[in-house]
């Protein structure tokens, strides 16, 4: 696949150098085609490596003398096999690209990275996949939340209790000023809605508070500043 990307961007980028897309993808990730020898490498740039799966690994090199012509830094993502390692995001020599070497040369000096990127959400309800008939009910009754320009306030309900055993205040949170964020989004498919997170203090003398999941209305609540639509993610599903 990664092939056909890089076929796909030397093809618009031949015929269309003016390309908005094209311009914007090397912008976000900046390539080279140049050879690199090792001791350059070595000596003149600080790769950094970051785990992203078991076999994906995230390179990134500093340019700090003449290492990378023309760029500050460059961004890879090597594919590890028992083969042969091969870059992902290279167009050429994908097996002993600057970011294969890099990875090569830090492996090699055992310093390679230990960092697993771990990706959270304040949403931690889960939702089955495919929809039990319960989700499948409210799913094919949600029309999302328009494109208008209202705010929407996103509440959690005063069920349950905290840790600690106490209530939530079942207060209105904009009169109590209860905010996360006045300025989050709702994104769906075509178009994002203005929104207002808001959380629930606990009616003991804890500092615990309920936060906004978006289970029951279908909304993936990923920072209390981007919340997505349900109906739009399970479309990317299939």
């Amino acid at each position: 696949m990664q092939h056909i990307h890089a076929r796909a961007y030397d093809s618009i980028q031949s015929r269309e150098p003016d390309c908005m897309h094209a311009v914007e993808v090397d912008h976000l990730w900046p390539h080279s085609e140049h050879d690199y020898d090792t001791d350059d490498l070595e000596n003149n740039s600080n790769p950094e490596l970051v785990v992203l799966s078991d076999s994906l690994i995230a390179v990134s090199i500093s340019n700090t003398t003449n290492v990378l012509p023309d760029l500050t830094v460059s961004y890879g993502v090597v594919a590890i096999n028992p083969r042969s390692n091969r870059c992902m995001s290279c167009t050429t020599k994908v097996t002993s690209c600057v970011h294969v070497k890099a990875h090569k040369l830090k492996s090699a000096a055992g310093t390679t990275s230990t960092q697993q990127t771990e990706y959270t959400s304040i949403s931690t309800s889960a939702i089955s996949y495919p929809l039990n008939d319960q989700d499948r009910r409210r799913f094919v009754a949600f029309n999302g939340h328009g494109s208008s320009d209202e705010c929407v306030v996103l509440c959690p309900n005063p069920d349950g209790t905290c840790e600690h055993g106490h209530s939530w205040h079942s207060g209105d949170p904009i009169e109590m000023s209860w905010t996360c964020n006045t300025k989050a989004r709702i994104h769906a498919k075509h178009f994002s809605t203005p929104a207002i997170t808001c959380y629930r203090p606990s009616t003991g003398d804890c500092s615990c508070r309920k936060v906004y999941d978006g289970r029951h209305d279908l909304i993936l609540n990923l920072d209390n500043d981007h919340l997505f639509d349900y109906v739009w993610l399970f479309d990317l599903l299939v």
